[in-house]
């Protein structure tokens, strides 16, 4: 049993190494990149049950939630993802005309937008295209018609 422990230790080490090394050599492909890794370690630690008699879908799954988590830190918060990702949300969205005088914030993935719109469906419109934008994790919309309330969280 402390072999297979090892393994999956040493295995899980190098998926995160190779993950981290993914991400920033291409961060524009790094999630699809993240999410193929972490296939190939269930796949792997599947192959790795069958030949020491493990339970296959425990360990696939402990395998992959632990490259999961050794990754987390490197593309899901930071000042560096969050200023770049604002960047693209700020390109897509004040293009615009109708977006262009939004106040746009992101903090780890989260996207909030402040402001007047004219209508529901531009706030829809809004709403749908910030969503569309890699690495969004969520849109919290603030936004409001002119001459009502801001409202709140």
């Amino acid at each position: 049993m402390g072999r297979i422990k090892t393994a999956i230790r040493s295995f899980t080490f190098g998926a995160a190494a190779g993950a981290a090394a993914m991400y920033y050599t291409d961060p524009e492909r790094g999630r699809e990149r993240r999410q193929q890794a972490a296939e190939q370690a269930e796949a792997a630690a599947r192959a790795l049950s069958e030949q020491t008699g493990g339970t296959s879908d425990d360990l696939a799954r402990r395998a992959a939630g632990q490259v999961a988590e050794a990754t987390r830190p490197l593309h899901d918060s930071g000042p560096d993802t969050d200023n770049a990702l604002s960047d693209r949300v700020q390109t897509e969205i004040k293009a615009d005309d109708r977006f262009s005088h939004l106040n746009i914030d992101v903090v780890e993935g989260d996207v909030t937008v402040r402001g007047t719109l004219d209508s529901d469906d531009a706030r829809g419109e809004m709403v749908s295209r910030i969503e569309g934008i890699p690495g969004v994790s969520s849109v919290i919309d603030l936004t409001h018609p002119q001459g009502t309330p801001a409202p709140t969280r």
